[in-house]
């Protein structure tokens, strides 16, 4: 009998701490996560994007474990001296999009090595007289730790995109010299780094566009201007049914010719590749094979879109 007792004793504290165990790891989980979140606010991410972040997650189903993992992603960056919070951000888009945890981890862990790979190229070049003399011109609001951040977030675009290094290094090149620092802002060099993969020639032909958004700078394109320009181009490239190589010759040709940046991006808009009168082709397109009159009505040849 009291040899039964101890054995039904033992299987009982056997089932409770069998019991208990997964509530304990849940626990633990809470802790550990508690932590991490404590720990991101001390680097600097702000608390109520961590907040969405978690709230985001708990409703879709995201684990603990999971959303750890991409805090940690984060954390790991900002000691390295990089920007963590993009980490966050671009997990909560994520989030917002429908991503589940095994794919949102991945894509966070790809942003994080585009940051390396940015500040290899960023760092380096930060270094240079002219971009040091940029940032202490006067009524300059912005600092050059947050420059070089920013720059980093955008650099990091092209890096995620596959964009090869070698295209990348060329245009901190160009954007560092005189010629270009003395008529741009920090805003407008960051933000022609940032349109780089979003170029239509980016995918094929990355060094086209590369030296293209060099030309943009130095045709007079601030940040507002630099920013419309991938869509503008796409927009050309659809309406007037051109490759988007030779949209890009269009485009060149019309800052060559010193059509203000503002009136370029109209043209291209409204299908005017080579600018001018609707019908306008650039020099050396005239004879494309495919330009019947199938074409008309889309754009340069022959078409109403300039009055669109």
């Amino acid at each position: 009998m009291k040899n039964s007792k101890l054995l039904f004793l033992s299987l009982f504290v056997c089932s409770m701490c069998l019991w208990l165990w997964p509530l304990e790891k849940v626990h633990a989980q809470n802790t550990d996560l508690s932590v991490l979140v404590e720990r991101a606010e001390a680097a600097g991410m702000e608390q109520v994007t961590l907040s969405e972040l978690q709230n985001r997650a708990q409703s879709q189903g995201i684990s603990n474990e999971q959303l750890g993992q991409i805090l940690k992603s984060a954390l790991s960056l900002s000691e390295q001296n990089l920007p963590g919070q993009l980490a966050i951000e671009k997990a909560l888009e994520g989030l917002s999009k429908g991503v589940p945890g095994e794919r949102l981890i991945p894509a966070v862990n790809r942003i994080g090595q585009g940051m390396r790979q940015a500040a290899e190229v960023v760092d380096p070049w930060m270094g240079r007289n002219e971009v040091q003399g940029l940032l202490k011109q006067s009524g300059q609001s912005m600092s050059e730790n947050g420059f070089r951040n920013e720059m980093i977030k955008a650099t990091s675009k092209s890096f995620v995109q596959n964009v090869p290094s070698d295209n990348v290094q060329s245009i901190f090149h160009e954007i560092g010299s005189e010629e270009i620092i003395s008529r741009s802002t920090p805003g407008d060099l960051i933000t022609a780094v940032s349109i780089l993969p979003d170029l239509p020639t980016t995918a094929n032909q990355p060094k086209v566009s590369a030296s293209f958004i060099v030309r943009a700078l130095k045709g007079g394109f601030d940040a507002d201007k630099l920013q419309q320009l991938p869509s503008a181009m796409k927009m050309g490239q659809q309406r007037s049914q051109l490759p988007a190589a030779s949209i890009i010759e269009g485009v060149a040709q019309q800052m060559d010719n010193g059509t203000p940046a503002k009136q370029v991006l109209q043209n291209l808009f409204n299908g005017n590749i080579g600018g001018g009168p609707p019908g306008n082709i650039p020099k050396g397109l005239e004879n494309r094979p495919d330009r019947g009159n199938n074409n008309r009505g889309n754009g340069n040849p022959g078409g109403n879109n300039g009055n669109n």
